[in-house]
Parts: C-alpha cells; sequence; structure tokens
C-alpha cells in the first residue's frame, strides 16, 4: 500500500469515528432523556451530525477542537430548550466525554501492542518494506477504529441497562456524577499525547519504556467506568428515597 492510500484509508476512517461519536451522543442523550419533551429530535440529531462532519472535513482542526464545539452547540440548544437549566445536558457531555476516554484508553493500549508486535516482524531490509509498513498500519488501526466502536456500544448498553430515572438534577448532582468522567478524559488525554513524543532526531514512545502501562492504563479505564455506573446507581437510590420520603409526610 502506498502512503497515498493509507492516508484516504485515514481520512475515511476518521470520518467514520465522527459519525459513530454523534451516534453514541445521540443514543445516550434518550438513555438520561426519556420523555417526550427531553428526546433529542431526529432533525437535531441530524444537525449535529452534518456539523461534526463539517468539522472533520477541517483538517488543522484537531479532535479536541470538534468536540469543544459541538459541546458548544449542544448548551446552546439546551439552554434555548430548557430555560436555561441545563444540568443535565451538562452531565451528559461529561458522561459522553468519559465514556470516550475509557474506551479509547482500552482500545489504544492493545493497538500500541499490536503495533509494536507487528513491527518487529516487518524486515526493514524488504524491498516491500514501505508497503508492507503501510499495510500493517491500516490493520491496526481497523483494529484501534473497531475496538474503539465496539467498547463504546458495550459501554453504552451497560448504562441503558442501569438508568432508570433521571429527572430534575441540581449542579451539585452534576459535580457528583460528573468528577470521575472528567478525571478520567483528562487522564486519557495527557497518557495518549506523551506516548509519542519526537526529541531532537529521537522518538520516544512511552509504552516501550514502560510495557507495564499496557495493562494499567485499560485497567484504570475501567476501574473508572465502575466507579461512574456506582454513582449513577447511587444517585438513582438517593433520589428515590427522597421520592419516598416526600409521599410519606403527604400521606401523614
Amino acid at each position: 500500500m502506498s502512503q497515498s492510500g493509507f492516508e484516504m484509508f485515514s481520512n475515511v476512517a476518521g470520518m467514520v469515528i465522527v459519525i459513530a461519536d454523534v451516534i453514541f451522543f445521540y443514543a445516550l442523550w434518550n438513555i438520561f432523556c426519556k420523555n417526550k419533551k427531553e428526546k433529542m429530535s431526529m432533525m437535531i440529531g441530524s444537525v449535529l451530525l452534518l456539523l461534526n462532519i463539517g468539522l472533520g472535513f477541517i483538517s488543522s482542526l484537531p479532535t479536541s477542537g470538534r468536540l469543544i464545539i459541538s459541546a458548544i452547540a449542544i448548551l446552546t440548544y439546551s439552554i434555548v430548550r430548557y430555560k436555561k437549566h441545563c444540568e443535565k445536558p451538562v452531565f451528559i457531555l461529561t458522561l459522553f466525554y468519559g465514556l470516550r476516554s475509557f474506551s479509547l484508553s482500552v482500545a489504544n493500549s492493545v493497538f500500541q501492542y499490536v503495533n509494536n508486535s507487528v513491527f518487529q516482524l516487518l524486515d526493514s531490509s524488504s524491498e516491500n518494506y514501505i508497503e508492507n509498513m503501510y499495510l500493517y498500519l491500516v490493520y491496526t488501526q481497523i483494529l484501534l477504529f473497531g475496538l474503539y466502536i465496539v467498547l463504546f456500544a458495550l459501554m453504552l448498553t451497560v448504562v441503558w441497562k442501569i438508568v432508570i430515572s433521571f429527572n430534575k438534577m441540581s449542579w451539585y448532582d452534576v459535580w457528583f456524577l460528573s468528577v470521575l468522567n472528567v478525571a478520567g478524559g483528562l487522564f486519557a488525554e495527557v497518557i495518549i499525547n506523551i506516548s509519542i513524543v519526537k526529541i531532537k532526531n529521537e522518538v520516544f514512545d512511552l509504552f516501550q519504556v514502560k510495557e507495564e502501562l499496557l495493562w494499567k492504563l485499560p485497567l484504570i479505564a475501567v476501574l473508572l467506568f465502575l466507579g461512574e455506573l456506582a454513582a449513577i446507581t447511587i444517585y438513582q437510590k438517593y433520589r428515590e428515597l427522597q421520592r419516598e420520603k416526600e409521599n410519606y409526610f403527604v400521606e401523614q
């Protein structure tokens, strides 16, 4: 495979991830907003999808920039629709950011392990070394993106299974439920950014120097995800007890 073919594949794969992100966010929103007044319509979802696809074509715009612009658009929509009551939309955004980071952390660790193993098998003296290198890069990227989508879908399914009722939220509730998402997201972003760093004429590969990170980072991501599930469960039980208490005093 040539360099131009690899770049074309990367662009297409990147756009698939953009579309998957929007679908996952749309599904996550409707998991927590179950009544008709709160549900996101297909029209708004389509506008969000078109916005992200358009941003995806801007090569100079990093993924973080696309996510920030999308978040601003969603918050603007929420402020207009819910009359400045955007506690739940803020939580959904942080949860999406967290789930995205958790699944990407696990997928990236598998990708790094396979990538390092594959490149050790390549013969640098071979005439087809460059073509084989780009071909293996395509295979490993398919693994990365495919595993990311599968893991995100699995996490989304687990969240859907445990969410029973999410009514009005306070900013304290948002803080309680979002800390792990924000912390996990920032942690994953830092690790991915420093995993491969160019220092003068050399390349520093964090996962080659610290191979134990290949299993420690996915473990941390799983623990953070389980912690978020526990926080959601505790919040729902707390709200249920509050409703029972209010009903008891009304009956008295």
